[in-house]
Order: structure tokens, then C-alpha cells, then sequence
């Protein structure tokens, strides 16, 4: 499926001036790997992985040109919620079975 991204979130901006600036380091050969959110041309969010690597370096050596690819891992994204959200609730659950046994003195 091909989606087109109108833009990332506000509060990603900081994140993706940060992995710009991260890419003028990369040594050649070496990736970078991050993941965001984007907007979708249909205004749905979607997170992104992308990999990242250096495509063309000036004469000084910095960075001109990178290359990458970018997978859709928004169902990854909603799955690891749900199980974090599991997760707290198992905890809650056992945390008031032991108040409940430390009050009836089991």
C-alpha cells in the first residue's frame, strides 16, 4: 500500500532535527535506525522505521545526500500498547491480591 505523509506530529519536529543532525556523524557503511510517527495524507497516524545511510559526501566529508527506506510498523506500534497495558493491569491485579491476603492475614 502506498501512503503519502503530510507531516509528523509537533512534538516529533525535536526528534527529526536530532536524527538529521545524527546522520551528518554516520560513518560509510554504517546505518541509522529510528522510529516516528507521520501523518498520512488521510490524517490517521502511522510510526515509521526507517534505515537510514549515507548516499553522497561532500569534498569536506559531510553529508550530502542519505538513503533510506521506511517500513509501516504501526500494528507493531498498537500491539506493544496493548500488552503494556496488560501488563499493568496483571500488576494491579497481583498487587491487590497480596494487599487483599496481607489483610485477611493469609
Amino acid at each position: 500500500m502506498m501512503m503519502i505523509l503530510t507531516a509528523s506530529p509537533d512534538d516529533d519536529f525535536d526528534r527529526i532535527a536530532g536524527h538529521v543532525a545524527e546522520l551528518q556523524h554516520l560513518a560509510d557503511h554504517e546505518q541509522a535506525v529510528w522510529e516516528y510517527r507521520a501523518i498520512a495524507r488521510d490524517g490517521h497516524e502511522v510510526w515509521l522505521r526507517s534505515i537510514e545511510t549515507v548516499f553522497t559526501r561532500a569534498a569536506d566529508g559531510g553529508v550530502l545526500r542519505h538513503i533510506g527506506v521506511a517500513f509501516d510498523i504501526t500494528a507493531e506500534k498498537n500491539a506493544e500498547a496493548v500488552l503494556r497495558q496488560a501488563n499493568a493491569s496483571l500488576t494491579q491485579q497481583l498487587a491487590d491480591r497480596g494487599n487483599a491476603a496481607q489483610l485477611s492475614g493469609a
